[in-house]
């Protein structure tokens, strides 16, 4: 985690990418080791980048949402003017 989180710019959602990454940042000796870490760090950016597209997609949809949504207008006019009616 400390290895992702200083160099988070580095990785990818690319395993291969990782690994040659992992092997340059660090000193693992253990290639089941270090494949078991690139492995975890795509796995971690790749539901990050998932999570992302997700709430990206939903801003889409209530922004289209807006724009489609039909505006009454006889609702918005009466609620902006006030009607005084004076007595004597």
């Amino acid at each position: 985690m400390l290895v992702l989180k200083d160099n988070k710019t580095k990785f990818s959602i690319d395993f291969n990418e990782n690994k040659i990454t992992l092997d340059s940042l660090s000193t693992i000796t253990s290639k089941v080791l270090r494949n078991r870490v690139a492995g975890y760090i795509t796995r971690l950016l790749r539901n990050e980048s998932i999570a992302l597209e997700k709430l990206e997609s939903v801003k889409r949809q209530e922004q289209k949402e807006e724009q489609n949504e039909p505006i009454d207008l006889v609702t918005e006019s009466a609620s902006e003017e006030t009607v005084q009616i004076k007595t004597s």
